[in-house]
């Protein structure tokens, strides 16, 4: 129901041009080609934007107050670009971490293994070292034994 004649004019030609079929587009049979071509009936109809209004708001607001500024539009596609970049990096840095723990985990066992082995080297070289030694004293006390009983026999 129209407020004023004026809004009834309006609204009778918007309904007219709809109605009418729409032989020059064929883009009217998708959802944007339906939007672009309603847009184009409201533009017939109510004339072009005035320039730093906007209809259908009221009186006094511009397209920065309902939309926000360039500079602030800017900001937030740049804040949006940083962190979308911030989020790759995360994604790579937890990446470098797994890789590097999963490597870190390779290299304490194989020092692990290589500690065990040298342990039983160790040992088998302390063994060794020991029968040497006993071997060579035992040899030098028999020795020496020789030599006494050389001596008292003398």
């Amino acid at each position: 129901m129209p407020v004023d004649d004026r809004s009834k004019e309006i609204m009778d030609q918007f309904q007219q041009l709809l109605s009418q079929p729409d032989e020059t587009s064929s883009s009217a049979s998708t959802p944007s080609g339906a939007s672009t071509f309603v847009d184009e009936i409201y533009t017939e109809v109510m004339g072009l934007e005035r320039h730093g209004r906007v209809r259908g708001y009221g009186f006094g607001l511009t397209p920065t107050s309902i939309f926000g500024s360039t500079n602030r539009m800017r900001s937030r596609a740049i804040l949006s670009t940083q962190l979308e970049n911030a989020q790759e990096i995360l994604i790579a840095a937890k990446q470098k971490f797994t890789t590097t723990t999963e490597e870190l985990s390779n290299v304490k066992e194989e020092l692990s293994h290589v500690n065990e082995t040298f342990e039983e080297r160790l040992i088998e070289v302390q063994r060794k070292t020991r029968e040497e030694v006993k071997e060579e004293f035992e040899e030098k006390m028999m020795e020496m034994q020789r030599k006494m009983q050389a001596q008292i026999q003398e």
